[in-house]
């Protein structure tokens, strides 16, 4: 197998920004005197909005998710006034590497595309991509694969000669469906037991999944 195209998650999988988006979204939810205990931050991220919603009503019934989620944003907003997201070790030597395997990279992220092209060029690694997906452009995010479907049209990629690399469950399940292979990078946590025979590989950063280059080829996984 020729890996001709790649496609990168960007939350957790290219900037360490994961963490961020977890103490700001309890953050949201205390401002408003509500328990943050009540819910398992970590299953929101890269989450569909509409999910995401439901999930946040189930457990904060007297409040309209949208606001919280507005809050959210306010915070992280007030925050990066004075503060900047780093990118995940070993991420940009990772895109390097694969850059310089003549694969075409493209990011497939729930962020805005403004915001991602903006980070990206901050930290010089904008010229190495092809283009950039968002969920915003799909009716449905991640755990769907709209995204990543868009990602093949947009690429006139072949599933079965690209890799899409994800830090997140519900990333990594859009692109399973999308009939992509999947590489998990752990970000905040591990993948699920359930999740792994599903993947082609878990690596703890890009560099080193870039490092097995020719494996990932050669697996049949």
């Amino acid at each position: 197998m020729n890996i001709k195209t790649a496609f990168f998650d960007f939350d957790g999988t290219i900037f360490d920004s994961e963490k961020i988006y977890q103490h700001f979204w309890k953050e949201a939810i205390c401002s408003f005197s509500l328990d943050p205990k009540r819910a398992n931050f970590l299953l929101l991220r890269s989450l569909d909005r509409n999910l995401a919603n439901l999930y946040l009503q189930e457990r904060y019934p007297s409040i309209d998710p949208n606001l919280l989620r507005e809050r959210r944003i306010a915070l992280m907003d007030d925050w990066k006034k004075s503060h900047h997201f780093s990118l995940k070790e070993g991420a940009k030597e990772g895109l390097y590497r694969f850059y310089q395997q003549n694969i075409a990279l493209y990011v497939v992220s729930s962020s805005k595309k403004e915001t991602i092209r903006e980070m990206l060029f901050e930290v010089g690694l904008l010229p190495i991509f092809k283009d950039v997906i968002s969920t915003k452009e799909t009716k449905r995010g991640k755990p769907f694969p709209d995204c990543y479907q868009l990602a093949l049209n947009v690429s006139h990629a072949d599933p079965f000669t690209s890799l899409a690399f994800e830090d997140a469950p519900s990333g990594a399940i859009a692109a399973i469906k999308a009939n992509i292979p999947t590489i998990f990078i752990p970000d905040l946590t591990l993948p699920p037991q359930g999740l792994l025979p599903l993947l082609k590989g878990v690596y703890p950063s890009l560099k080193q999944a870039s490092q097995d280059y020719k494996r990932l080829l050669t697996s049949k996984k």
